[in-house]
């Protein structure tokens, strides 16, 4: 069970968090964070285990559980903003395979405001967040001569 659950919150992390994943594995952190991160749920698998829960229950719980920090995904979020403001630019990335590099750049430029703003599920759709959030895209643009946004 375990296993399946390391599988399952690294494509997550993969999926959601790609910023995350490349800081973790350009330190070589990542196993020690998969790891650590399922040692912190490991009783509440073995509670629901005793106590009969369907493994499929189990896992949900405990991926909730998991996620739960990484949520809301600030890459998707960003993607999402530069998909709906800058359609051409989101494409013509895409095209060109920067997509992901381009925005994982960005996120770690821009973790500093996302933590200043308090971004969160709560506070995700206020208009502020989404305008300062814009407003560093088209400053990182700029600082480094994409031509694009």
């Amino acid at each position: 069970m375990k296993e399946i659950l390391r599988r399952q919150f690294r494509q997550y992390i993969k999926e959601f968090n790609p910023d995350l994943l490349a800081v973790l594995q350009d330190s070589g952190r990542l196993e020690e964070f998969l790891e650590e991160n399922l040692d912190s749920v490991e009783e509440l698998m073995d509670g629901m285990i005793m106590e009969q829960v369907t493994p499929i229950r189990i896992l949900e719980q405990c991926m909730a559980e998991l996620t739960r920090p990484l949520r809301p995904s600030r890459y998707h979020y960003c993607l999402k903003l530069l998909e709906e403001w800058f359609p051409d630019c989101s494409e013509k990335l895409r095209e060109g395979g920067l997509l992901q590099i381009e925005l994982i750049g960005f996120i770690s430029i821009a973790d500093p405001l996302f933590d200043e703003l308090r971004f969160s599920e709560d506070t995700k759709k206020l208009d502020l967040i989404r305008y300062a959030i814009l407003g560093a895209l088209l400053e990182f643009s700029r600082k480094y001569d994409n031509q694009c946004l």
